[in-house]
């Protein structure tokens, strides 16, 4: 007597199989793969202490925050209540101590780096106007700031600085610089024409301008 022999025939999503014997026709039957059980999400156990509150927060807030606090004892909860309102109070403290600050000192450069790019200003703006002789004495004007040559010694009646610019090529000689008027040769010669400033006046310029980035304010 032969063994009844399984044939199984591949057909997604389940398999046939047919049992067959010695003179007996096959007899079909489907077994499918088993259905995966879809497993419940886990959850956190339910606290079993809560305290719950609206506080106000910083000096000029005037809208209250809901802090919630739990825990599994009423100790704990009201410890984490008063941790989450200390947060809060800790994060508004930090957001006005930093609205004082001026923008500019946030992020500001060094003094070298601005120095830089006041020279770089000037030199396209000169560059730009064909002026190689004002390109020549905004480089010199650089070097005097530079090489701390320039010094605010009182503000006039009108708030305009004062300085003491010594020269280049003579350290007993010291010039006086009052807004846009300067007491070297230079100025003298070119006292008629408009918008023409000396390398003493420019580096006067520079400092005022860097002083003023300091302090936040806006220089004409």
């Amino acid at each position: 007597m032969k063994t009844p022999s399984l044939s199984i025939a591949n057909s997604l999503p389940s398999y046939v199989v047919g049992l067959t014997g010695p003179g007996q026709p096959a007899v079909p039957f489907e077994i499918h793969p088993p259905v995966p059980i879809p497993q419940a999400p886990a959850t956190s156990p339910e606290a079993l202490c809560s305290m719950n509150g609206f506080v106000k927060i910083g000096r000029h807030e005037t809208r209250s925050h809901q802090v919630t606090g739990r825990g599994s004892t009423p100790a704990e909860a009201a410890a984490n209540f008063f941790g989450c309102q200390d947060a809060l109070e800790a994060g508004y403290a930090a957001r006005e101590a930093r609205a004082t600050i001026p923008p500019t000192a946030l992020t500001l450069p060094s003094r070298g780096e601005r120095l830089a790019s006041l020279l770089a200003c000037g030199t396209v703006k000169a560059l730009t106007a064909g002026d190689d002789d004002r390109l020549e004495r905004l480089m010199k004007a650089y070097v005097l700031v530079a090489k701390d040559m320039v010094e605010e010694i009182k503000l006039d009646k009108v708030g305009q600085g004062v300085y003491r610019v010594r020269s280049q090529t003579d350290s007993a000689m010291v010039y006086t610089v009052q807004g846009r008027i300067c007491g070297c040769q230079d100025h003298k010669r070119h006292a008629e024409e408009t918008g023409w400033y000396c390398k003493h006046v420019l580096a006067a310029l520079f400092v005022t301008r860097l002083d003023a980035q300091e302090q936040g304010a806006a220089v004409p």
